[in-house]
């Protein structure tokens, strides 16, 4: 797996056998999981077997020291993880960490929206072994990558929130685009587009919620609703909708767009209420 993966980042790759002596500390290192091996691997770009091993070895040894209440296997991976996120570029670094904010995977347009990303610079993170791509071109992080790049995008609070709001917009105006599709004659299409990024939806509503974010809410509502009604959603519609209508209940500025936001809030939970079968919680 090693050979294999230094083999894509540096045309011509072969090692010799004191090399291979080398390769197998780090594969040791990370006890054999297969995404540190290709995270040490995908160094062979700018090191040498012999410097990667050396340098997983101390980042290790500083985890080991910084990290006691986790198992030694998670320690080893997050050397791995410490050793290939500082072969990274200062600007690959805030593209990365404010990826981690997608849900199930995203496109090349929404890294741009959301991340400032580009295509070579995904396609950089992909050869590193960072990123994945799918059959269908969609990009995504391996989970326990995701969750440090979400760490690191934690320690700065300012950028994490612009990442999420941007996030919520990209999928909001998402929504958005496909309105009218959902409501004509021969919707699957939208549906579909929408069922691959409800992970991505779901976040952006909870964002949109959480912060009552009445023209995003307002924005998204029918559509989102259509889109549970046609998908069978019946329950996620119900506590999406109430959830949210709890929410804008709370709000103090009681005039009349955020009364009319939470009007049309409970009118979706019932709505779904009433698909269910629950006629007088509905009511």
């Amino acid at each position: 797996l090693f050979l294999e993966r230094a083999g894509r980042v540096r045309a011509g790759f072969s090692a010799s056998e004191q090399a291979l002596a080398f390769i197998g500390r780090p594969c040791r290192l990370v006890e054999g999981l297969p995404l540190g091996i290709e995270l040490a691997a995908a160094a062979t770009s700018e090191r040498s077997c012999a410097q990667i091993a050396t340098e997983i070895q101390r980042n290790l040894d500083l985890l080991a020291v910084s990290w006691r209440d986790l198992p030694e296997r998670q320690r080893s991976l997050r050397a791995a993880f410490e050793h290939s996120w500082q072969l990274l570029s200062d600007l690959e670094r805030g593209v990365y960490c404010r990826l981690s904010v997608f849900q199930g995977g995203f496109t090349l347009e929404a890294a741009q929206a959301v991340a400032g990303a580009t295509l070579s610079l995904l396609s950089a993170l992909l050869l590193k072994s960072m990123l994945r791509r799918t059959a269908a071109g969609r990009y995504d992080l391996h989970p326990l990558l995701k969750q440090y790049a979400a760490e690191k995008l934690a320690s700065n609070p300012q950028e994490e929130q612009e990442a999420r709001e941007r996030h919520c917009l990209a999928y909001v105006d998402f929504l958005r685009q496909r309105d009218g599709a959902l409501k004509g004659e021969h919707p699957k299409e939208a549906l579909d587009e929408i069922g691959a990024e409800i992970g991505n939806v779901r976040a952006a509503w909870e964002v949109a919620v959480a912060q009552a974010r009445q023209e995003e809410i307002s924005a998204s509502l029918e559509t989102l609703s259509r889109f549970y009604d046609l998908a069978g959603l019946f329950q996620e519609g119900e506590t999406s909708f109430g959830g949210a209508a709890e929410r804008m209940l709370d709000v103090t500025q009681e005039d009349n767009q955020t009364k009319g936001i939470t009007g049309r809030l409970l009118v979706e939970q019932s709505r779904f209420l009433l698909r269910r079968g629950l006629y007088s919680r509905a009511i």
